[in-house]
């Protein structure tokens, strides 16, 4: 038996590996993982490795899925929000139900619920390879926001899914009753997820420590997720909606400090996680070819299921993308068209008399700002729109992972499943899932290439980091230009010390030599002055960023470099306080 540390230990040292290996030779990590994991569960002196189903579904999926989204920006979900729950619950329904007919009509002994349970466990994509394959050639942001929210929501639709399949084939179905469980599930964890999200946020505000609001970070996937699945609600959706609120306001109330600690936390806990459970993934095949074995059932009629149900899953996703392209294209059209009578509207405002009640002026800068919101998605809508390209690149994207496999694992009832039926759904569902990573995401890197889809301009995106850094500078150099914000215990500061910090913020972006010169020459200067004045000045940058952010002019990655750049002046200010 070997000791469980020093079976962590090797896991870790064989994930590094093979990722290092990865980035150096250009291939996905979690197919070198699988692989691996393939070889060395075959081993002779390796035993049958068998993880249980509740690790992947508990241990496992409620911090991954929380990692990314934390991550996702609630701007760019609502954006594309419609092909994001098309791809994650229609089409995850369309595939559910389908991939049960034909498993019935092959499979009669299992029953049509039971048949459609295994379709919701084959259902849903796994974005892990296709993403990192994404980024690393430089999909177009939009496409890798749709691939990524995908998965977020998929897990939970089919969950659900599975959940009311397994109840109909233990011979509790009735429709009205089963239709409810279902509606409780989404709305409950939405509820859950969002009471979660606003109290971790809450609480994390109030703590000031890095280490402590790390710490309630980490708790809040499973206070999210159990609870929600205790009172039969969905605890992945709980999760991911959690997520996506932490992370909202994750700009909003921490210390620099605490955002780089909590992200450095969870970018690792991610890494570990999504390479490890390929390789979990891997390390169990031969256990399920010998518990088939044991069965004395053949081996060969579950693969070459498995090879059908992939090419049932290929075309019914491209043809679901086709249809999404098409509908969307034509929403686009509409929304655009509806834009045209914008300008129309802003007329109408400025023809109206100056408000001069303050809650007259707070409802005139409110409906400004939807103004400039709505402008900004129709121009978001008019540069980023979907094409053919990119549906070809979604349709490619659609590999199967260890959620296909845990939730496979579910099935084994012993009640409703034979043993040999129990290992044949196994079997069926590592088949889907190891052909779609090797056969899908082993080629997704050459269809990015042959589609030629377009990358992000990059000079358009340094245009505009340098038009979001010139907003941020006009708003601290204002609080230079007030008499009242640049003064330190009553007592103004030097003009010198002014026409230092003029000089250097009125740059885009100022060099690393250009703050130690100022640094150095306002030491002269009172730095405790220096210092007060130029936090009130990051938090005048802050507040203009969380209006950028608002209104969502500027994308997602160009705010979050901001972002990065005040919190290094923070955390350099705060290392020299001592705070």
């Amino acid at each position: 038996m070997i000791d469980p540390i020093v079976l962590a230990v090797g896991f870790i040292a064989i994930i590094v590996v093979a990722a290092a290996f990865g980035r150096k030779f250009d291939i996905a990590a979690p197919l070198i993982l699988l692989v691996v994991g393939v070889v060395i569960g075959f081993l002779p002196f390796v035993p049958p490795i068998e993880i249980e189903y509740e690790v992947i579904l508990t241990g496992v999926l409620p911090p991954l899925l929380y990692a990314a989204a934390i991550k996702v920006p609630i701007r760019d979900f609502r954006r594309n929000l419609a092909p994001i729950a098309g791809l994650s619950v229609t089409l995850v329904i369309i595939s559910a139900v389908v991939c049960g007919v034909i498993i019935h009509w092959l499979l009669p002994g299992l029953g049509l619920p039971m048949s459609i349970a295994l379709g919701a466990v084959i259902a849903p994509t796994d974005a892990v390879a296709a993403t990192s394959i994404a980024k690393r050639l430089g999909l177009p942001d939009r496409l890798v926001t749709v691939l990524e929210g995908e998965s977020l929501v998929n897990d939970a639709t089919a969950l659900v899914l599975l959940r009311t399949a397994i109840a109909a084939a233990a011979g509790s179905f009735a429709l009205w009753p089963t239709i409810g469980t279902f509606v409780w599930a989404v709305v409950g964890g939405i509820v859950s997820g969002v009471i979660v999200g606003y109290l971790a946020s809450l609480i994390r505000r109030k703590l000031r420590d890095a280490v402590l609001t790390t710490t309630v970070s980490l708790a809040v996937p499973f206070i999210a997720y159990l609870p929600a699945e205790h009172f039969g609600a969905s605890g992945v959706l709980a999760v991911v909606v959690a997520g996506l609120i932490v992370g909202h306001n994750g700009a909003r109330g921490l210390t620099a400090q605490q955002r780089f600690t909590e992200r450095n936390i969870w970018e690792t806990v991610q890494f570990i996680l999504e390479q490890g459970v390929f390789l979990a993934m891997g390390l169990q095949l031969f256990g399920l070819v010998e518990e088939l074995d044991n069965t004395g059932a053949a081996l060969l009629q579950p693969i070459l299921i498995g090879l059908l149900l992939v090419a049932v899953l290929i075309v019914l996703r491209t043809i679901f993308v086709g249809y999404l392209l098409w509908s969307q294209r034509r929403n686009d059209r509409r929304a655009l068209q509806r834009g045209e009578q914008l300008p129309l509207f802003e007329e109408r405002m400025k023809s109206m008399p100056e408000a001069t009640g303050e809650r007259e002026q707070k409802r005139n800068r409110l409906i400004r700002r939807r103004i400039n919101s709505y402008t900004a998605d129709l121009e978001f809508l008019r540069k980023e729109g979907l094409n053919r390209r990119g549906g070809l690149v979604l349709s490619w994207a659609g590999m199967r992972g260890v959620v296909t496999l845990a939730a496979a694992q579910s099935l084994q009832i012993d009640d409703v499943l034979t043993p040999s039926e129990q290992a044949t759904v196994v079997i069926i569902a590592f088949t889907v899932a190891a052909v779609t990573l090797f056969g899908l995401g082993g080629s997704l890197g050459p269809i990015i290439r042959l589609s030629k889809v377009q990358r992000d301009d990059e000079a358009e995106k340094r245009e505009e980091f340098r038009s979001l850094m010139m907003e941020l500078n006009k708003a601290q150099l204002a609080v230079l230009d007030d008499p009242e914000a640049t003064k330190v215990q009553g007592r103004p500061v030097s003009p010198e010390l002014i026409e230092n910090l003029r000089r250097v913020y009125s740059r885009t972006v100022p060099s690393a030599d250009e703050v130690e010169e100022a640094e150095q020459a306002s030491q002269a200067l009172a730095i405790d002055e220096r210092i007060a004045v130029e936090q009130r000045m990051r938090l005048a940058a802050r507040d203009a960023l969380r209006e950028a952010q608002a209104v969502g002019t500027y994308s997602s990655k160009t705010l979050q470099t901001a972002l990065d750049l005040l919190d290094i002046d923070d955390a350099r200010t705060s290392r020299i306080t001592g705070d």
